[in-house]
């Protein structure tokens, strides 16, 4: 199902299709460096996991973790997501492909969505947690009108990161 549109890029519900090109771009060395949870052992694994994003899609549980996909031809090429952190807060996440970075496509998707989260979902305000040195990744929290709420040092993925917490109303 389509969730929204911009002008190169679909937001959609993932598919069991998906599976193949999730775990070719979970084995890429920016999600080993940036978020290691996300690297999977095998294609089983990913279609186990895909089963239970679309439930999901269907209970409105968390995580909603949405396929980013160019509209033609339509390629998945990265992910945005939605999933509880501490407090009842709810933290936007995406990544897109290394074949895919430096195109715009991530400031092209965050607004948007993160838009639609809180018009269609009712939810008030979208949280995202990035390690400080992904550069990146805050501009394009920034670019997408994301305010940093703090900079500290949290645990996470086994070690100690400066991390930069940003918010979206």
């Amino acid at each position: 199902m389509l969730i929204l549109n911009t002008n190169r890029l679909n937001i959609r519900e993932l598919t069991l299709n998906d599976a193949e090109l999730i775990f070719q771009y979970s084995q890429e060395q920016c999600i080993k460096d940036e978020l290691p949870d996300e690297v999977f052992d095998s294609l089983d694994f990913v279609k186990e996991l895909l089963s239970g994003f679309i439930i999901n899609y269907k209970e409105k549980s968390y995580p909603l973790v949405f396929a980013v996909a160019l509209k033609a031809p339509d390629i998945l090429i990265g992910h945005i997501s939605l999933s509880p952190i501490e407090d009842n807060k709810i933290e936007i996440g995406y990544a897109i492909s290394e074949l895919f970075q430096r195109k715009g496509y991530a400031k092209e998707i965050v607004r948007p969505f993160s838009e639609w989260v809180i018009e269609t979902l009712a939810i008030k305000e979208l949280y995202a947690v990035v390690k400080t040195s992904n550069a990146s990744s805050c501009h394009v929290l920034e670019v997408a009108g994301y305010t940093l709420q703090s900079e500290e040092h949290k645990k996470s993925f086994g070690a100690t990161h400066l991390v930069k917490t940003y918010i979206f109303r």
